[in-house]
């Protein structure tokens, strides 16, 4: 069986920092809300550089009832803490991260098609990354 992997930008669109999903369904977000010292990161900022001082919580929010998201992953020099548990629901994944360390980083989470077991299903996989710069 092949898995085709593409740009989620592609299928979701490309927006900016602490906007909602731009997903089908897109899913309100229990944790994430760009406030004091923190920044919100949803899907609608793939493909884009998000920049948080040290000490800031970095929140990701990543949602569509149609996905099923792996849990963000660190590409590069780990300047990010999780902070307390991943929290997964039905379509959506959201983690707490702290900018511990100065410097340039890459988030990135994958999706897949959620389907009922008697329909079928697309066989793909979504990359969705944004480019972390944490400053002073």
């Amino acid at each position: 069986m092949a898995v085709l992997i593409v740009g989620i930008s592609a299928a979701l669109g490309a927006g900016g920092i602490a906007s909602g999903a731009k997903a089908s369904t897109p899913v309100a977000s229990a944790v994430c809300a760009t406030g004091a010292r923190s920044v919100c990161v949803t899907q609608s900022a793939n493909g884009h550089t998000v920049t948080a001082p040290v000490g800031w919580t970095v929140d990701i929010s990543l949602h569509a009832f149609d996905r099923t998201w792996s849990t963000p992953s660190e590409f590069g020099p780990r300047l990010l803490r999780q902070i307390g548990r991943v929290h997964r629901s039905v379509g959506g994944v959201e983690a707490t991260y702290k900018a511990v360390a100065l410097g340039r980083t890459e988030l990135r989470a994958l999706a897949r098609s959620t389907c009922l077991p008697s329909q079928a299903c697309p066989q793909f996989v979504l990359v969705w990354e944004v480019h972390l710069v944490v400053i002073r």
